[in-house]
């Protein structure tokens, strides 16, 4: 599973405020997909499809706490132990997590298998070549 994290309030939460930041240790969580072993993403059932299907995995999976290891650039290596969700009459399955093991400025990416995900050098700007 591959989830966004977030200390800034309004990134998963659609609100307007870009700097209302959560207190260091605490974010918020939202599954974005599944990503199989063979690297392929896929939707869950309650980001398209309401009902039946969204339910049973939310009770499944949503109902219980996970534990993330933020994977992308800010936080790399952070564990995000996630709070349950209960899911909203409106489908919403945001929850609140808390993290330890790096800093986490604003935004993340973290997975429940993070050695699916290769450390790599970071971008650099690339040099012109005239010919």
């Amino acid at each position: 599973m591959v989830v966004a994290i977030s200390r800034d309030k309004s990134t998963l939460t659609g609100g307007i405020s870009s700097e209302d930041l959560s207190q260091q240790g605490k974010v918020d969580v939202e599954i974005l997909a599944y990503l199989t072993p063979d690297g392929e993403w896929r939707n869950h059932p309650c980001a398209q499809n309401y009902g039946k299907p969204c339910e049973r995995f939310a009770k499944e999976y949503l109902g219980k706490s996970h534990l993330y290891t933020v994977v992308s650039a800010d936080g790399r290596g952070a564990t995000v132990n996630a709070a349950p969700v209960a899911l909203s009459e409106c489908y919403d399955y945001t929850t609140t997590g808390n993290y330890a093991g790096a800093s986490i400025r604003k935004t993340a990416i973290a997975a429940d298998s993070a050695q699916m995900f290769t450390v790599g050098s970071p971008a650099a700007r690339l040099r012109a070549v005239s010919g």
